[in-house]
């Protein structure tokens, strides 16, 4: 979970991406007719009142992790 974490706190801080990319990770998708998803680029998306949150989800063999972000209050969580 560490390794996650770090990559949360990476993206949080600005190492990865700027501004702009890291605030399309947190746009909804649209389907061709418009439609809007529950999934950004990389994240399921969850816009409860009263903060948006993000989720990502992953597993390989012996493994599996769950993180979630709410970028308003600056909270990451990994399970």
């Amino acid at each position: 979970a560490s390794d996650v974490y770090k990559r949360q706190a990476a993206l949080r801080g600005g190492r990865v991406l700027g501004p702009a990319s890291l605030a399309l990770m947190g746009e909804r998708g649209h389907l061709l007719d418009g439609t809007p998803t529950e999934y950004g680029l990389g994240y399921r998306i969850d816009d409860p009142p009263p903060h948006l949150v993000l989720h990502h989800t992953g597993s390989s063999i012996g493994f599996n992790h769950c993180s979630r972000r709410i970028p308003a209050i600056g909270l990451v969580t990994v399970i």
